[in-house]
């Protein structure tokens, strides 16, 4: 056996270790505490949490996704799990949206039941996987396409869509627009009225209408410049790159070589950790009796879509045991 197969080898037993001692529950709820303790004792400030972010989600994640789909036997059979968890999270997506039009949700919180019950992420999916003893290698790799297939190509796109949606304004924006647009009186002689637009005057002309062929030629090029925008997000987002190197080093055979290995090992190690810290400084009690029932009815609800897609997966699709 070579050195690189000894290298592998021996990183893929000590990876779950790894994972596994930093999952663990006690642990986790502390560094939770201590955070939030450090929070309200100022040691951690404002300030510090874009660095904590940015290191977490930036950083380790990535990390950890293209150490997983570098070291992972990713089969061809493997692939088809793209296909399947597309289908799952657009069902699943498709649920959500028809769900949150209940009257039961008010106006107010359905986008954030859209968002917070639509998500499955990668981030917890494969380190719960590697750090069980039930799962092989290979299940690490079904876990990683899988969640290629529904959060990456789906779940993106629709927090986009959701976000464009139920996006509150800005109020000082809004006021700060107001000021520079609107006069402070109105001249004598004319109507004005409260509103977020530019206040018109009768004296002004009125604006002549645009064509019809110059509507569309607007509209497709503002569809343009949005797929555009969106396009440039996902090729530079780290962890859309961490995972398309991942597959391209495992397709290609690159072998783990020692340097890299230690470092991308001590990287993924520190991811979880550091989730549960950025999460125990930005955590605050300072809830109401409604936010407490908000937040309820979205596990709930999550629960629900749980089960519902894993009869969906246990007994519909035919993937194999």
């Amino acid at each position: 056996m070579s050195a690189a197969s000894e290298e592998e080898l021996q990183f893929l037993q000590e990876l779950p270790i790894v994972i596994r001692d930093s999952m663990d529950v006690i642990s986790n709820l502390l560094v939770v505490l201590l955070c939030f303790v450090l929070r309200k004792s100022a040691l951690i400030k404002d300030e510090h949490l874009p660095g904590i972010a940015a290191m977490t989600f930036k950083v380790c994640l990535p990390a950890l996704v293209l150490t997983v789909l570098w070291s992972a036997n990713l089969r061809a059979e493997l692939f088809q799990a793209i296909g399947w968890s597309a289908l799952v999270s657009a069902a699943w997506i498709l649920l959500v949206t028809l769900l949150v039009q209940l009257p039961i949700f008010p106006m107010a919180e359905r986008g954030f039941m859209a968002m917070a019950t639509s998500g499955v992420g990668i981030a917890y999916v494969i380190p719960v996987v590697l750090g069980s003893e039930k799962f092989s290698p290979d299940d690490v790799g079904f876990a990683a396409m899988f969640d290629v297939g529904g959060n990456m190509l789906v779940g993106i796109c629709y927090y986009g869509v959701m976000n464009s949606i139920y996006a509150s304004a800005n109020p000082t924006a809004l006021k700060d627009t107001k000021d520079e647009e609107a006069p402070a009186t109105p001249p004598a002689g004319t109507i004005a009225m409260v509103s977020e637009l530019p206040v018109r005057t009768t004296s002004e002309p009125p604006t002549a209408h645009r064509s019809e062929a110059t509507e569309v030629t607007s509209t497709s090029r503002e569809l343009l410049r949005r797929c555009q925008e969106l396009s440039i997000r996902l090729f530079t987002n780290p962890l859309i790159c961490a995972l398309f190197g991942g597959v391209m080093l495992n397709l290609c055979q690159v072998p783990l070589y020692p340097v890299p290995v230690q470092a991308l090992r001590a990287l993924s190690g520190a991811f979880p950790p550091l989730l549960y810290a950025f999460l125990g400084a930005t955590l605050k009690f300072k809830l109401g009796r409604k936010s407490y029932g908000m937040v309820g009815r979205a596990l709930f609800f999550r629960l629900c879509l749980c089960l519902s897609m894993f009869s969906l997966i246990k007994y519909v699709l035919p993937l194999e045991a």
